[in-house]
């Protein structure tokens, strides 16, 4: 897997890489597991360089949590089952946010990291890179 900083992506981003273009809907390098409705990537760009950075993504274009149809989001539990697997049942956080202002891309996605990360730490990082 290629690994790049967030940093690369800032600055490399493509510029139309909205539901026409969504790199997150052809993104099969990086697969870890998948599920009926949705896969899960390890990010490509993670953040604080973390290799155990990992995305659920919905396989279907998504751009908002609200939108996500009800068996997308039951399958949703086979996700957790797999991250407590993945993160060996260690602490791990779960975010993503909701609102498209400020988003790197339009397809909603849900970041996991491990829990060795001060909370402090990563809200000061994730205040400074926009998330």
């Amino acid at each position: 897997m290629n690994l790049q900083s967030r940093e690369y992506w800032e600055n490399n981003k493509p510029a139309d890489m909205w539901a026409s273009n969504c790199p997150l809907c052809s993104e099969k390098e990086n697969l870890m597991y998948e599920t009926l409705h949705w896969k899960v990537l390890q990010n490509k760009y993670p953040i604080l360089g973390l290799a155990h950075h990992l995305m659920a993504v919905p396989k279907k274009h998504i751009l908002l949590a609200k939108e996500i149809p009800d068996e997308v989001f039951l399958d949703y539990k086979n996700i957790e089952i797999f991250m407590s697997e993945f993160y060996k049942n260690q602490d791990y956080f779960t975010f993503m946010r909701e609102s498209i202002h400020g988003r790197s891309l339009e397809h909603i996605h849900y970041h996991f990291l491990p829990g060795q990360i001060w909370y402090k730490d990563l809200e000061n990082m994730l205040w400074k890179q926009g998330f």
